[in-house]
């Protein structure tokens, strides 16, 4: 589709970031087992017009160094050190000062990935449900969304949340919604591109 407009056209903007995540299905295609089976959902991939643009040589190219989506800049913070060629992007300061439940927090638990079985990990999904349940109680008018590395993962977490509801009926209303915008989620990496909370 592209190199039907990119032939046509006079003058080309190629606008990308080559270090964010690119639509994958990496993780299920890792989980599968049966192999030769064309799946039509499936995502086909291409290298990116971005990247062939770039291959091609011969384009200036204009580096767009301003960072201003995150709300709290420690959102980008991590990316920005570990991937983003010094100097990096330049980020603004949060509007507000640091509060508990807002940024990047590293909490370790102690499970393990069941590699060869589930390819879940029940303590994390556990921990996860808790601390959803947690957020709710605190600041229940906010919105939550869950970002899991595999379907498998997902639905571990989702089996942990209904869990943990059972034991904590009047959080039900809180989990109910199916809100596309400020609805919970629980979404794999795949799935989940395109939502915010």
């Amino acid at each position: 589709d592209a190199i039907n407009c990119t032939y046509r056209g006079r003058q080309l903007i190629v606008a990308g970031d080559e270090k964010q995540l690119p639509p994958t299905n990496f993780f299920q295609r890792s989980a599968d087992v049966g192999g030769d089976v064309y799946d039509e959902e499936q995502l086909d991939e291409f290298e990116s017009i971005l990247g062939l643009c770039r291959g091609a040589g011969g384009f200036p190219q204009l580096p767009l160094r301003w960072h201003y989506r995150s709300q709290n800049e420690s959102l980008i913070t991590f990316s920005n050190v570990r991937f983003y060629t010094p100097p990096g992007l330049v980020t603004f300061p949060s509007k507000s000062e640091a509060r508990e439940d807002e940024g990047v927090e590293f909490i370790q638990v102690a499970g393990v990935y069941r590699r060869g079985t589930t390819r879940d990990n029940p303590v994390e999904a556990r921990e996860i449900a808790r601390r959803v349940v947690s957020h709710w109680r605190r600041n229940p008018e906010l919105s939550i969304g869950v970002i899991a590395f595999s379907s498998a993962q997902e639905s571990c977490i989702e089996d942990a949340v209904a869990e943990l509801l059972k034991e904590n009926p009047d959080c039900e209303q809180f989990f109910e919604s199916h809100d596309r915008l400020d609805g919970f989620f629980v979404k794999n990496l795949e799935t989940v591109q395109g939502d915010e909370r």
